[in-house]
């Protein structure tokens, strides 16, 4: 074993030492000299528009040829339902944001007030369109609306 790694290690050095330019490419990168001599603009080029819609446009082309898409909408009834199961059974948050973002602070109270989506960790997590009192989250969809008088029921 100790044989193989001495090996190794002399091949190494003699590799190293018969190529003196293989690693000229390190110093190229640190030389302020060799500005506009680096090859930056090899490979995928991400700094032109045409050619990164172009590269979305085929991969868009290949998901499309090798996804089959499920079109039934007993199937996308039956996974909506399944969703609207797993969020309503259980007491999942979400990771607030305002401490980071204090402008989520406002569209997270909407979020919580009107689909019941709570943000652990919010400062301040309260309805600000319904009332406190107000049984349930008017925008989902199991929702059903109190009945009253004025609306005749």
């Amino acid at each position: 074993m100790k044989l193989q790694f001495r090996a190794l290690v002399a091949m190494g050095a003699a590799l190293s030492l018969a190529t003196p330019g293989a690693f000229a490419g390190d110093k190229k990168k640190k030389d302020p000299e060799e500005i506009g001599n680096r090859d930056v603009g090899k490979g995928v080029n991400f700094y032109s528009l045409e050619k990164e819609i172009a590269l979305g446009k085929q991969l868009a082309q290949e998901v499309e040829r090798q996804a089959k898409i499920i079109d039934d909408p007993v199937i996308a009834e039956y996974v909506n339902r399944v969703g609207q199961n797993l969020v309503r059974n259980s007491d999942a948050k979400v990771p607030s944001l305002t401490a980071v973002y204090p402008g989520t602070d406002f569209p997270e109270r909407e979020t919580y007030d009107m689909f019941g989506i709570e943000f652990d960790g919010h400062p301040d997590l309260r309805r600000i369109f319904m009332e406190e009192s107000f049984p349930g989250h008017p925008l989902r969809k199991s929702f059903l609306p109190p009945r009253s008088d004025a609306r005749g029921g």
